[in-house]
């Protein structure tokens, strides 16, 4: 049963999904075969670790079957069934969360029945639930245009000769659903394209900026919102993008979706990134805020779970900050909530990383060593961090022999973009140039200075112009 479809579905059940699905499959309203369910209990004692269990089809049969004869074959029926009440169980699970959906049903059912009595007391719940309803993403505008439409409906049947204002309704929020939505996949491809290599076509985008900046009533705050997103991705340089950004996400975050917050707040942590990669050195600061309030909130926490890469991003802001003790506590407090597939190296990673930033070399390179190198997402990170590290230990043969195999590195990668390419290939040719440059030739290091000062790709730059200082404080 290894690696089976039906072992790597039950897998992906929450342990509260599996009391759930286990109800499900013993009602017989859902299945009628008690095999199936005795079959998915079966395997569901073994959840979370079903596929490592290893469970063979003998041993399944040996425990569920009391005959012999075309066992295997019964086995593969049951399994086969046991998918598609899975399926079925991801179905019914999801429409009970969607009230809105429900109560939308039942409107339109009402409606082309001409029960109007019905139909009212459908409506007004159905205009409760929005009334309550927190999030405010897309689909809120989607469910009020499914509303209005329905409402249009009923009024054309009964053929009345007076305005109904349903029709209009229906269009309005038939634009925000669209306009949200055509906004957020905008979103989404400018930054795709900052970080992978590729090109979208998005039609429409020009006229519909046009139309957020002169439309004088009010906008949905989250239309508004990745109005601004997508303008601080494609005009980087206009900071008044990003400033208003930050208000409506210190305003609106509450009423959308944990998940929709979390990707806004990323993207105002990516355009700080980038700005400090480019020398804006006032984004520090602001970077190790925007993290803060998303911690607070508990925004950028999955399940429970927080990515590897926020991780690494929040410790990095962090010692950027020269806040060491604090970043520290982070490494500690926030180990549990990594992934254990990504938890070792995570946590050795970003340890090596504080203990480089507070000098503690050698045990930045301790930490560094218990990292898998072979964890393509490291691959970068480990050779940025070991580059500093042979450097501030004077061992220049093995930095010159690191650059050039991260150099060939990067010409290798053809899934890099040319901006992530062109930020470490500028990284490595200034840390070449430290590495040759003898430290008396203060001519020299001015000239090395200006250029790293005014390179707008340039990663490690605080760390290259603090070198270059160090030597510089002999000049007479």
């Amino acid at each position: 049963m290894k690696n089976s479809k039906i072992v790597k579905l039950l897998g992906t059940l929450s342990e509260d999904e599996v009391g759930d699905f286990i109800k499900f499959i013993e009602s017989n309203f859902f299945n009628t075969n008690q095999k199936v369910a005795n079959f998915g209990k079966y395997l569901l004692q073994f959840h979370p670790n079903i596929n490592e269990a290893n469970i063979s089809k003998a041993q399944i049969i040996k425990v569920l079957s009391k005959s012999t004869k075309g066992d295997h074959k019964l086995l593969s029926y049951w399994a086969s069934d046991l998918v598609k009440l899975l399926e079925k169980f991801v179905i019914y699970q999801y429409q009970n969360t969607q009230a809105q959906t429900g109560q939308i049903a039942l409107m339109e059912r009402y409606a082309e029945a001409n029960l109007d009595v019905y139909y009212k007391q459908a409506k007004q719940k159905f205009d409760e639930f929005q009334l309550n309803q927190a999030e405010h993403n897309e689909m809120y505008y989607f469910n009020l245009m499914k509303a209005a439409e329905i409402d249009n409906m009923l009024f054309l049947k009964k053929r009345k000769r007076d305005n109904n204002e349903s029709l209009q309704q229906a269009i309005n929020n038939l634009d925000w659903f669209y306009l949200a939505l055509k906004l957020k996949y905008a979103c989404e491809t400018a930054n795709r394209q900052m970080v992978l290599s590729g090109s979208y076509s998005l039609k429409l985008i020009n006229d519909i900026i046009k139309f957020i900046e002169n439309y004088e009533g009010k906008l949905p705050a989250q239309i508004l919102i990745y109005y601004n997103i997508y303008n601080s991705l494609i005009k980087p340089t206009e900071e008044g993008y990003f400033n208003e950004l930050k208000l409506l996400l210190a305003e609106n975050s509450k009423l959308f979706a944990v998940k929709d917050s979390r990707n806004m707040y990323l993207y105002a942590i990516n355009y700080c990134v980038s700005k400090i990669n480019s020398g804006s050195t006032d984004y520090v600061d602001e970077l190790l805020t925007i993290y803060k309030q998303s911690l607070q909130q508990n925004i950028l926490l999955e399940d429970e779970m927080i990515s590897p890469w926020s991780y690494q991003n929040i410790v990095g802001a962090a010692i950027r900050a020269n806040e060491f003790d604090w970043a520290k506590e982070f490494i500690y407090k926030y180990k549990k909530h990594l992934h254990p597939k990504f938890k070792n190296n995570a946590f050795h990673y970003n340890l090596a990383s504080y203990h480089f930033s507070v000098s503690n070399l050698s045990k930045a390179q301790d930490y560094l060593l218990k990292v898998d190198y072979n964890d393509t997402n490291y691959v970068i990170g480990t050779r940025v961090l070991l580059m500093k590290i042979y450097f501030e230990n004077k061992e220049y043969e093995a930095l010159e022999s690191l650059l050039n195999a991260f150099r060939n590195y990067l010409h290798r990668n053809s899934k890099m973009s040319a901006r992530m390419r062109k930020l470490y290939l500028n990284t490595i040719k200034y840390v070449k140039k430290l590495n040759n440059v003898h430290v008396r030739d203060f001519k020299k290091l001015h000239h090395i200075k200006k250029q790293i000062e005014t390179t707008d790709n340039l990663a490690d730059r605080k760390w290259m112009l603090s070198k270059i200082d160090s030597y510089l404080k002999f000049e007479v």
